[in-house]
Order: structure tokens, then sequence, then C-alpha cells
């Protein structure tokens, strides 16, 4: 990878013990604490305080990093304090042994990133190099990494979506239905239909969606039921929906468009996620569930 002038990043947990590691048998019974919850109830919490035991195993993972090549470092589980660990853990102490992470990976010549630990950013801003967030999107915490971005340090997103078999959303214009008022306008709307739903052919076969069969989205916002129509100009995983339909529904006061098929983008999104850099409405990345009507 890094032949191909890629960027390594390396992960490793430093808040918890795990039991496949090679180090394993390093950590002593007393820095083990309660079990994560469900699914990663086989690794445990571990004391953050005994940096006297833990600064020394850190710090050879660190360096086992460097010896790899790494050009950084993702510590993981580093907001314990927010957790039931089984010890008393403090705001301050988080920010003490998250900053002794973060200091070590500098010395080898590491950048590291802030995984989660969001209530802690403006305290650790100044020492993490770029930071690295779980589905802040489907939680509406993203701009709790505003000081980042105001930092001119990066900031990415890793969204698990497709966990359960959902597929990311993602809209699109159509020039003849560029907003919605342009389905009132009879010229405008001649032609063949533009309002659904596209999806991959490997998708659609995956959850047994004949091509151009009615199907119902449903996101943890709401739900709609549109047409799916195959198209090769969308990657697996993804599905298409225009904006600017969705004109059956009272008060409209459009007099053509209430004819005009499609379903509204907006439902499917939530009004209280927002894009962290810009401000404004988050309206891509939803996830969704796509199914046949009936199924």
């Amino acid at each position: 990878m890094k032949q191909a002038g890629r960027i390594v990043i390396c992960y490793f947990s430093a808040g918890t013990w795990e039991s496949y590691r090679p180090d394993t048998d390093e950590f002593p019974p007393a820095v083990k604490g309660n079990s994560l919850d469900p699914p990663f109830d086989d690794e445990r919490w571990l004391d953050i305080r005994r940096l006297d035991i833990l600064g020394p195993i850190m710090g050879r993972r660190l360096d086992l990093a460097r010896s790899k090549g790494c050009d950084g470092v993702d510590p993981d589980n580093v907001d314990g304090y927010t957790n039931n660990t089984g010890f008393p853990l403090t705001y301050a102490q988080q920010i003490a042994y998250n900053t002794f992470i973060a200091n070590a990976a500098h010395a080898r010549g590491l950048s590291v990133g802030l995984k989660n630990d969001l209530d802690q950013v403006p305290d650790l801003v100044g020492v993490f190099d770029w930071a690295l967030n779980e589905q802040c999107f489907q939680f509406n915490e993203c701009a709790l990494l505003a000081p980042f971005i105001n930092a001119g340090k990066a900031v990415f997103e890793l969204a698990e979506a497709r966990a359960q078999d959902s597929l990311v959303l993602i809209g699109r214009r159509e020039l003849r239905s560029n907003n919605s008022w342009m389905h009132n306008v009879p010229r405008l709307i001649k032609g063949r239909p533009r309002h659904h739903l596209l999806m991959h052919a490997d998708d659609l076969a995956r959850r047994g969606i004949p091509d151009g069969a009615r199907v119902r989205v449903r996101s943890q916002a709401g739900s709609i039921e549109v047409e799916a129509q195959q198209s090769d100009a969308i990657m697996p995983g993804v599905a298409c929906l225009p904006h600017g339909y969705g004109h059956d529904r009272g008060g409209a006061r459009q007099s053509r468009a209430i004819h005009v098929e499609g379903a509204s983008y907006n439902d499917l999104t939530d009004p209280a996620a927002l894009d962290a850099p810009s401000g404004n409405a988050a309206l891509s990345g939803v996830a969704i569930w796509v199914e046949a009507i009936g199924s």
C-alpha cells in the first residue's frame, strides 16, 4: 500500500484487554475490569489510571506499529470514563491517559487520531492530529467534531450502515425536475418517468426485487413507497432517489404536480442531522432498508 502512495493507519485498542492479542498475557488481572457490551463482550475495560503497567505495554504496541511501517495509529476505546468499566475513572484521568497515548505516538514519528470520545474533543484537539468517529451522522453528533475542522485537521467518519443489509442513500437532480415546482409545468413532466429509486442489479437480486417493482424504503426517520429501477450507474451498496417529488399530500396547491408519481426524499432524512463542515441538513449517506412490497 505504501508503494502505491497510500497512508497506512494501524489499529490497536488502547482502552481494552483482548484475549486474542499476542501480548494478552502481559496484562495482570488488577488492570482488567468489566466486559464490554455485546458483541464485544470478549473484551474487558482497562484501568487507565495504571500507567505504570499500561504505559510500557502501549509503548511496545506503538514500537510494533512503527516497525511495520505504519504512518499513524488509531487507538480505540479511549472513552472508558463514560462506560461501566468497573473502575471509578474520571474525566481528568481519561484526558491524562489519552494525552499519554498521543505523546507516545508522536515520540515515535506516528500521527494519531482521536477515536470517538466526543465530549473531550475541545480538550484533546490540540494533541491529536485527526479524528475518527463511528456513526456521528446516525446519532446527530458530527457537530461535536467541529474543533478539529476549525483547527484544519481531518475528520473521518466510519459508517456502519451496511451491517444489517442496509444501503446508503444518495440524491440526484433531474434536468426537468430540479425543483418540485417544475412538476407543475406541463412541458416539463412529459416523457419517461424520472422518480425511480435506482439500485445496482446485485442489490435488487439479493433482495428478490424485480426491475421496476414497487418497493418500501425505510430509514430511521420514516418510510416511503416507490418503484425501483436497475442502473449500472449505481455502485453496489448504494441507492439513488431524486429530490423534488412527493406532492400527494394536503396543502401542496399544485394542481398538476399532485398527479406526478414519486416519493419525497425528505421523508427519509432526519431533520435534526447536520453536515458538520457546512451546517446544512445532512441529505446524503442516509442508511436505508429496501424491500419488495408484500415481503
